[in-house]
């Protein structure tokens, strides 16, 4: 089932306001899970990436199956962004938001599912493309966001050890 744009809009945006606004207690409730910090943030991309793929997700039958079949190429893709973010040092999470999801908006005109339909639009209605472009990086905030953070937060360690351990 397709669904209408004008449910689309706010079935994404409420979540992605949600974890925006409650970012700091879903962080500190996932770091207390102890697995490495880049393999915890994929892990936790994959309800995000699962649930914006029911939304927007029509070219490979995605609201048909409980795990579209581009799960793993969006996690693979997931996973390239962290690295790239090792190499390229952006410091500000929302300017790493707004990076990965101009690189998505790229990925989606050259190589996306609908790359060639994305290309029209660019060329035959400027302002559709548009907003479809922001609709992508909306979309690819939403999967990235709280990865992000995860990736970002600190060990916290137990100040009562470190000053034990520092004096033995």
């Amino acid at each position: 089932m397709e669904l209408n744009i004008l449910i689309r809009i706010p079935l994404l945006l409420i979540p992605f306001i949600l974890i925006i606004r409650y970012r700091n207690s879903l962080i500190g409730w996932i770091s207390k899970i102890k697995l490495p910090r880049i393999l915890l943030a994929l892990i936790v991309s994959i309800p995000l990436i699962i649930f914006e793929e029911h939304i927007n997700c029509g070219a490979y039958g995605c609201t048909n199956v409980f795990l579209p079949p581009t799960l793993w190429f969006l996690l693979v893709m997931e996973l390239g962004f962290f690295l790239l973010l090792k190499i390229i040092p952006i410091k500000n999470i929302i300017f790493q938001t707004v990076f990965l999801s101009t690189l998505g908006i790229i990925f989606e005109l050259f190589i996306g599912a609908a790359h060639a339909e994305f290309q029209q639009l660019a060329f035959s209605q400027p302002a559709t493309f548009f907003l479809l472009s922001l609709w992508v990086a909306v979309s690819y905030a939403f999967v990235l966001f709280l990865p992000l953070l995860i990736l970002k937060v600190q060990p916290i360690f137990n100040s009562r050890s470190s000053t034990s351990t520092s004096s033995v």
